[in-house]
C-alpha cells in the first residue's frame, strides 16, 4: 500500500478502512520519473535490436558500445530527472558517434531502428526506410 502513497499520494489505512489523498504530495517529480523510465525503455530496446542485426565486421560491437554510452546518463545521479530534457542534445551525439564508428549502410540501420523506436521518424524517407529495413531483418 505504500506504492499508493508514493507515487499516486493516495493514503490507504486498511486497519481503519480510511483511504486519503496526501496533502504533501507532489505528483511532478513521479511524472518526470515515469516519462523518463519510458524513454529509456524505448531506447534501450534499440540495444537488442541491434544486438541481433547483420551489421558488418566490427560495427555491431561498435554500435552497442554507442547506444550504451547514449542511455547511460539514466545512471547517474539526477539522471531521470534531466534525461527527457536532454534527448536532443544526446541524439545528436549519438548521431555524431555513429558517424564517425560506422559505415553509411550500417549507421542507417542503427539510426532508423532507434528512431522508429522513438516513434520519430518524420525525417525519413519512406522509400530509404523500406531499403533500411529489408537490411535489418535481413
Amino acid at each position: 500500500m505504500k506504492h499508493y502513497r508514493s507515487g499516486w499520494g493516495v493514503v490507504i489505512d486498511a486497519d481503519a478502512l480510511t483511504v486519503e489523498l496526501d496533502p504533501d504530495f507532489d505528483p511532478e517529480p513521479v511524472q518526470r520519473f515515469d516519462e523518463a523510465a519510458a524513454l529509456w525503455s524505448r531506447e534501450a530496446a534499440a540495444l537488442d535490436i541491434v544486438s541481433a542485426a547483420p551489421l558488418t565486421g566490427g560495427a555491431k560491437d561498435a554500435a552497442i558500445d554507442a547506444l550504451t554510452e547514449w542511455t547511460a546518463s539514466w545512471n547517474t545521479e539526477g539522471g531521470s530527472h534531466t534525461y527527457v530534457e536532454t534527448r536532443d542534445q544526446r541524439r545528436e551525439q549519438l548521431h555524431r558517434s555513429l558517424n564517425t564508428l560506422l559505415s553509411d549502410s550500417d549507421r542507417a540501420r542503427v539510426e532508423f531502428t532507434v528512431d522508429y523506436l522513438a516513434g520519430d521518424v518524420g525525417g525519413t524517407d519512406l522509400l530509404d526506410s523500406l531499403t533500411v529495413h529489408k537490411m535489418i531483418v535481413s
